[in-house]
């Protein structure tokens, strides 16, 4: 990412043509892959990313704003002609935190499984820990399953949604179901389940969490 870490304020930056490949094999045991900031604790606000981003890394979080949102602040930010393909938690804007009034414009999320189980989300991926996202909406975008058929046993099934891929512990609402495209690719029938679940589409799998007007 442009930044590590973000504890302050970032607004009104405008990223274009990212083109990232991150190494499988990175010291580090999970990594966070992003246009703008791979760490958030701070607000970012009214800033766009466009480009492509691609990790084959199974303990990973990938957007095209901010990979982490560590309770910080995302508003008005979008994802923009972005594509990202990979196998970690991924998203079009962030993961987790406070995500607001968020959108994406011909996004495209490829997620296939390599270890342990994943999510895409046209938002966000992977929400959790009392995280909210609210007012957030996708336009012709798509999110898809592009790994093998059998990818063994249930706890592997990839979690895909129109706004988040998996909440947990969080909220959603005042989101629209409209604008995206949900693919299962060529998984097995049994293991479809996660792919657009809950919420009218809006998530994938939703565990102990709050969703309300999905029609926003």
């Amino acid at each position: 990412a442009l930044f590590e870490v973000n504890s302050g304020t970032i607004k009104n930056l405008k990223l274009t043509q990212i083109n990232i490949t991150a190494s499988p094999y990175h010291s580090e045991p999970a990594i966070n892959v992003a246009g703008l900031v791979g760490t958030n604790k701070g607000t970012v606000e009214n800033c766009s990313a466009s480009g492509l981003l691609n990790c084959n890394r199974y303990l990973s979080a990938i957007a095209g704003v901010v990979a982490e949102n560590r309770g910080g602040t995302i508003k008005d930010c979008s994802a923009k002609y972005l594509e990202i393909f990979g196998n970690g938690d991924m998203g079009g804007v962030s993961y987790g935190g406070l995500i607001s009034n968020c959108f994406t414009r011909e996004f495209t999320g490829k997620l296939y499984i390599n270890k342990e189980n994943r999510s895409l989300g046209g938002i966000v991926g992977y929400m959790t820990d009392g995280g909210t996202i609210e007012y957030c909406y996708n336009i012709k975008s798509t999110a898809s399953y592009e790994g093998s058929a059998y990818i063994g046993p249930i706890s592997l099934d990839p979690k895909i949604g129109m706004i988040v891929g998996h909440l947990n512990k969080s909220t959603m609402r005042n989101v629209s179901v409209m604008g995206m495209a949900l693919s299962s690719g060529n998984l097995l029938s049994g293991q479809r389940k996660h792919v657009g679940g809950a919420g009218n589409g809006a998530a994938g799998l939703a565990t102990e969490s709050t969703i309300t007007n999905t029609n926003w």
